[in-house]
C-alpha cells in the first residue's frame, strides 16, 4: 500500500487549476504581477496543494472509492512552480 506520493507542479498545472475553479488571481496566472509581489514570482493555488490529500485518501489510503468528510488546512509556505510536493 502507498502512504505517500510526490506531485511535481509545472506552469500547465496553473492554467489547467485556474479553468477549473475560476481563480485567475494575477500572482498564480501573470509572471510579470507576480514578480512584484511579495514573492518574486508565480505561486500555485493554495488548494491545488490541498486537492493532492483527495488523491492520497481516494486512491491510496485506504483505496479506491474512499471518501474523507473534512478537511483543515493551514498554508505554512507558498508553492511555486518546479517545486515537487510530498502527500503523506
Amino acid at each position: 500500500m502507498v502512504s505517500s506520493f510526490l506531485y511535481g507542479v509545472d506552469p500547465l498545472d496553473i492554467v489547467t487549476f485556474a479553468g477549473l475553479s475560476g481563480d485567475f488571481n494575477q500572482i498564480h496566472t501573470d509572471a510579470a504581477y507576480s514578480a512584484a509581489y511579495d514573492f518574486g514570482q508565480r505561486i500555485a493555488h493554495g488548494m491545488l496543494s490541498a486537492s493532492l490529500f483527495s488523491t492520497l485518501v481516494g486512491v491510496h489510503l485506504p483505496g479506491i472509492g474512499a471518501i474523507y468528510r473534512s478537511q483543515t488546512l493551514e498554508f505554512l509556505r507558498p508553492v511555486f512552480i518546479g517545486d515537487t510536493l510530498c502527500a503523506w
